[in-house]
């Protein structure tokens, strides 16, 4: 164990049942320790990639869904030569409607399941800045490679928050600015019952949807801003 720290500099801090100080015993652990940071590094990103994809197009169904109904013409024809009109505007606008109850359904589905992560993930963060924290202050230490290794846990962390948090807030802000693609658009000009049903979208759409943790908690950039006060009030 006396060599674990004085003797040369691994990776990883660990012990090995062989003399871990000695060619070809070191090269090997520094081989082996080097294939398990860069396979779990590799690991994470590809987990992280697929939860954020899931958002990335969350967010983008919001966006298309709100320029197709700034886009909309309302106008009715009643020429001739478009005796349809109006029944392909309702039909589409029907269609609008209904894509936009399947985004609530499944951003609501969606948020049941990310709570979990979401809360661990904002849980262990919050808890290894408090841990690094009152380490750097009692410990009072001084020497550049604690404070590098505090840094880089530090960094970890705040991405790991900090993704989740601003996919949140353009989640959020995607799907609440459909009321203002409505009212950009020639929504005064549709008939009664699609105006109505308009002004029921522009109330579904205010608050707008996002993650959240402890099932209540709405995680966003607000929430991202406020962790390192509260961590430092502590």
């Amino acid at each position: 164990m006396y060599a674990v720290t004085t003797g040369r500099k691994k990776i990883l801090g660990g012990w090995y049942p062989f003399p871990m100080a000695e060619s070809p015993y070191f090269e090997l652990i520094f081989l082996y320790e080097a294939t398990c940071v860069a396979w779990a590094m590799v690991l994470l990103t590809v987990l992280f990639c697929l939860f954020f994809q899931v958002l990335v197009c969350l967010y983008a169904q919001f966006i298309a869904l709100g320029y197709h109904v700034e886009t909309l013409d309302f106008n009715s024809k009643d020429d001739t030569t478009h005796p349809n009109e109006d029944e392909k505007i309702s039909d589409e606008f029907r269609r609008i409607l209904q894509d936009h109850q399947n985004l609530l359904r499944y951003s609501k589905e969606l948020r049941s399941v990310y709570n979990p992560l979401v809360t661990l993930t904002l849980g262990i963060g919050i808890l290894v800045l408090i841990i690094g924290a009152m380490q750097f202050l009692l410990l009072n230490t001084r020497s550049p490679i604690v404070i590098f290794q505090m840094i880089k846990v530090f960094l970890f962390q705040g991405v790991e928050m900090g993704l989740f948090c601003f996919a949140s807030s353009f989640i959020q802000t995607a799907s609440s600015d459909l009321q203002f693609a409505i009212y950009n658009s020639e929504w005064y000009k549709a008939s009664i019952p699609m105006r109505q049903a308009l002004q029921l979208m522009m109330i579904g759409a205010r608050k707008g949807v996002g993650l959240t943790a402890i099932r209540m908690y709405p995680v966003n950039r607000e929430t991202l801003m406020t962790t390192p006060r509260r961590v430092i009030r502590n």
